[in-house]
């Protein structure tokens, strides 16, 4: 039984599926706090985003995601994975890791806009990015709760 910093991870059924490590899932500050994110198993020839959306999510839809679909790069709760980003998207996206890993550092907050995850089942995603919407094969979630 571990306090607030316990790992967590979730993986699809099939050996090799993508799979997520979130290096806090419980016990979060509603009002925001950054938490790492390491991916596995993921195909480096599809982008990906990473963030925090509800049980509802992924969607093609925004509305189911804290801060919505960001392709500015400008949002602190969401993270763009891509190994050939199209031009307008160069410098905005993290690269792959060799192996289709990689890592990044999200913001989690408990609400935005409509969405309030001290309500709705949320959690850390990632789904292949909006090139590639209807491509479900990176589908991860991996629920997310908070404290106080």
């Amino acid at each position: 039984a571990g306090a607030g910093g316990a790992t967590s991870t979730t993986a699809a059924a099939r050996t090799g599926s993508p799979r997520l490590v979130v290096s806090q899932t419980f016990g979060l500050d509603p009002a925001g706090v950054r938490v790492t994110v390491r991916g596995v198993g993921y195909d480096p020839a599809k982008g990906v985003y990473v963030g925090v959306c509800t049980q509802a999510a992924p969607s093609a839809s925004a509305s189911t995601c804290i801060g919505g679909v960001d392709m500015g790069g400008d949002s602190p709760s969401l993270a763009w994975v891509s190994a050939n980003p199209p031009p307008y998207a160069v410098g905005l996206t993290q690269p792959y890791e060799p192996g289709g890993t990689f890592v990044v550092s999200i913001l989690v907050v408990a609400r935005s806009g409509d969405i309030d995850c001290r309500v709705l089942r949320c959690g850390i995603i990632t789904r292949n990015d909006h090139l590639r919407y209807s491509d479900r094969s990176q589908d991860v979630f991996v629920p997310i709760s908070f404290g106080g």
